[in-house]
Formats: structure tokens, sequence, C-alpha cells
């Protein structure tokens, strides 16, 4: 018997459409167990996915154990799994997600330049 597999999803907790996102996706109904992570509270996370090339500031990460799903493929993947959510079955289309989500996160970092708040990356000290 193979364990449960657990899903992974880093976001940015202090961003006001990252955490109504991940919120509104409502993954676990989907899936069962998601550990739903402020990347900010956790800079152990955030070095391990950079020493495999994938920077949180450039987007959210959902490692579903087997694969790592990260920025368009990410919140493709995200609305995959919610999929009984009919809003986000609007936003299905994989190549749309890819193709819109630099906007996406531009927003988010003019949002949260406005808003004062530094990158994620910021927070960590150099080792």
């Amino acid at each position: 018997m193979t364990e449960p597999r657990t899903f992974r999803i880093l976001y940015d907790g202090d961003c006001p459409f990252c955490q109504s996102y991940v919120t509104f996706a409502n993954v676990r109904k989907a899936v069962g167990e998601v550990e739903l992570i402020d990347a900010r509270e956790r800079p152990d996370l955030i070095l391990h996915y950079e020493a495999l090339g994938y920077l949180i500031d450039e987007g959210m990460i959902v490692d579903a154990g087997d694969e790592i799903y990260y920025k368009g493929d990410a919140v493709w993947a995200i609305n995959t799994l919610a999929s009984s959510n009919p809003a986000l079955k609007l936003m299905g289309n994989r190549r749309f997600v890819k193709w819109s989500y630099p906007f996406l996160r531009s927003m988010r970092n003019g949002v949260n330049r406005l808003r004062g708040v530094r990158s994620i990356r910021s927070g960590i000290p150099e080792s």
C-alpha cells in the first residue's frame, strides 16, 4: 500500500491576491492533505527549492511529490486540482495560464511595492 501524497503549495503570504487565490481554490477539498505554506515563514524551503532552480519571488510553487509545478504551471496545477470550482475551470487552459502569469506576477509585485512589502527572498540572509 502506498502512502497518500501530500501536496505542498508555497505562496507569498503577504500578497492579498495569493492568499485569496489559495483559499478560493480550496484544494484541500479536492485532493485531501495539502500544505499551504506562506513562503515568508519558511526560509528553509525557499532555499531548498532555490537549489532546485525555483525562485519563489518569480512564482508560486506546487510540489506534488512526483512533480514540481512552478509559475503559471503551478496555477494551472491548482486549477486542475480544484476542478470542481467553476470559476477556476475557466482558467483551466494551461497555455492561457502560462501566458497570463507574468501579468499576474507583475500585479502582485506592484501591489506589494505600493504596500511597502519587500520581496520574499530579501528576508533571507545570504549563506
